[in-house]
């Protein structure tokens, strides 16, 4: 029997990724959409024909079939949400952030406790086929000790004149620490299997607040991390991993581009170009992800397909509340220094 799904929100979000994933999941029926905006519905309801359609979320959440539900709405409703869909006895999962204040964070992760349901965070990046190779080549030391991590993720965002108001306010749940350094604030730590310790934010605002900001981190296991973000720019999304054996970068939007040079290997001359011919072994299997939509919309498939097997009982969920609120932490520390002027402190 697949998984029956409700949807709470049918923006942006739910229809450039969450939904054209989702056809691809056999184990989950997408049976409910819910949005304050019936224009927004009835786009969704274009590829979903069949779904039942609501214009509040609490007539999607009295909907006796459906035993999970997706909230994907702006941030500061995800608590109340959230708690209703495991009152009513549905799994969950929740796009980040998990919440806008950690308090909220707070309720949600006991909400959730107190359930015997699922409820995860929406940290498709965990699912990304690169994060996880790279997860593992750390893991197996072929990188040596790790010294430090620099991250790097721009979009259009604040260009888009169809861009909601709560978007471009931190209050909100908006601007690029909320919207996407989250993200890499969370993988960050799930590559290392390790916490954020300490953090510290610069930001820029124009338009929108936080339209661009830079972080520095340390871990507790002594690795530094530096990220810029920014939503005014051109689309990238980098990662780059210095170890002591050598160094391994990728980008999230580029299938062919995972990257390690060893201490011992050259970086130019005709090896290091030979080498790069030899990746053209792999052309084939790029080619395959490239027509199944690409590695990013393939996280999101694999997401939803980790939740259904987590709702099973036969594995943990890709990420869950816990990880949300952790990185949540995180974000308000690195908005406590841009207060102080100085490194904070992570909370437990």
């Amino acid at each position: 029997m697949p998984l029956v799904l409700g949807i709470i929100g049918c923006g942006r979000v739910s229809q450039r990724f969450h939904l054209p994933a989702l056809r691809f999941v056999p184990a989950i029926k997408v049976a409910a959409l819910a949005d304050v905006d019936p224009s927004r519905v009835e786009t969704v309801a274009r590829q979903f024909s069949n779904a039942r359609r609501y214009s509040e979320p609490g007539e999607l959440l009295a909907d006796s079939e459906l035993n999970a539900v997706a909230i994907c709405t702006p941030p500061q409703r995800h608590a109340e949400l959230a708690l209703a869909a495991l009152a009513a006895g549905k799994h969950v999962l929740v796009e980040k952030p998990l919440a806008v204040t950690i308090a909220d964070g707070e309720r949600m992760l006991r909400g959730a406790e107190m359930s015997n349901k699922i409820a995860a965070i929406g940290f498709n990046l965990r699912c990304h086929r690169l994060v996880r190779r790279a997860r593992e080549m750390i893991a197996s030391g072929a990188l040596g000790e790790i010294h430090q991590i620099v991250t790097a993720w721009g979009s259009q965002m604040q260009h888009n004149y169809k861009m909601p108001a709560w978007r471009r306010l931190e209050a909100s749940g908006g601007g690029a620490l909320f919207e996407i350094g989250i993200h890499h604030i969370d993988v960050c730590a799930f590559l290392l299997g390790d916490k954020i310790d300490n953090v510290q934010m610069l930001e820029r605002s124009g338009l929108c607040e936080d339209e661009s900001v830079s972080l520095l981190a340390r871990t507790q296991g002594g690795v530094l991390i530096s990220s810029s973000f920014s939503q005014v720019t051109v689309p990238f999304n980098e990662f780059r991993i210095v170890g002591g054996r050598g160094v391994l970068s990728f980008s999230l939007y580029r299938a062919d581009s995972f990257v390690f040079t060893n201490l011992s290997q050259p970086t130019f001359g005709l090896r290091q170009r030979l080498n790069q011919l030899g990746r053209l072994r792999e052309f084939p299997k790029l080619l395959r992800i490239a027509r199944s939509g690409g590695d990013y919309l393939l996280s999101y498939r694999e997401q939803w397909k980790r939740f259904a097997a987590a709702v099973r009982g036969e594995k943990p969920p890709a990420s869950s509340f816990v990880d949300g609120l952790t990185a949540l932490k995180v974000v308000h520390a690195a908005l406590k220094s841009r207060e102080d002027g100085m490194l904070a402190t992570v909370p437990d």
